[in-house]
């Protein structure tokens, strides 16, 4: 890993406020199908290092959280023009979760503001539509896959962010550990991120 890049998701990771905001003034590309919602969100820019180990696409972090289907905000971005330059607006990031959701105004067989998904990922020289898969599982079982196609186009050089939310749990899902794996292609080139959350009753 380059420098540069654990320069930049060392310092996103610490930047990451909590609480969530509303609908931002960046582009963005939402895909709506079924009450779930993905977005993709272009962060930053810059000059890719031309180092020949450097991936073409990096995963950074992946975090389910407490979102109201809305993407990341980012500071100084409108509405997020109060909090520092440079710091994430997201959900509250959560480590447990409980599978009807009760006690969280969320109920996934309505399919209501629930858990919301967020990954970040860095691309280098990587460029081109982005699309990504959602999987989340207990052991081999599945308890919720999604893709999300077209989301927009990341050129060479930039971080985004890809957020899906309205998520719906399987009827199978157990209280227990479920592991969350985000697949994001950028053109050609893809990257894996994961993450563990744990389901309460």
């Amino acid at each position: 890993m380059t420098k540069i890049r654990m320069f930049v998701f060392t310092a996103l990771a610490v930047i990451i406020a909590l609480g969530a905001c509303g609908q931002q003034a960046l582009a963005l590309d939402i895909a709506v199908r079924d009450g779930i919602s993905a977005s993709m969100t272009t962060i930053d820019h810059w000059v890719p290092n031309a180092s020949p180990d450097a991936a073409a696409v990096v995963n950074g972090p992946v975090m389910w959280d407490s979102g109201a289907l809305v993407p990341p905000c980012f500071a100084p971005t409108a509405p997020c023009t109060a909090d520092p330059a440079g710091g994430v607006n997201v959900g509250y990031p959560l480590s447990f979760w409980p599978i009807n959701g009760s006690g969280t105004n969320c109920n996934n067989v309505t399919l209501q503001a629930c858990g919301q998904i967020d990954s970040f990922i860095e691309s280098n020289t990587g460029k081109g539509e982005v699309s990504a898969t959602i999987t989340i599982k207990q052991g081999t079982t599945t308890i919720f896959s999604y893709t999300a196609s077209k989301l927009g186009t990341a050129k060479a050089g930039e971080i985004i962010a890809v957020s899906v939310a309205g998520i719906q749990l399987d009827a199978t899902a157990k209280a227990g550990t479920a592991v969350i794996t985000v697949v994001t292609t950028v053109g050609k080139a893809k990257s894996t991120g994961t993450t563990t959350i744990v389901l309460t009753d």
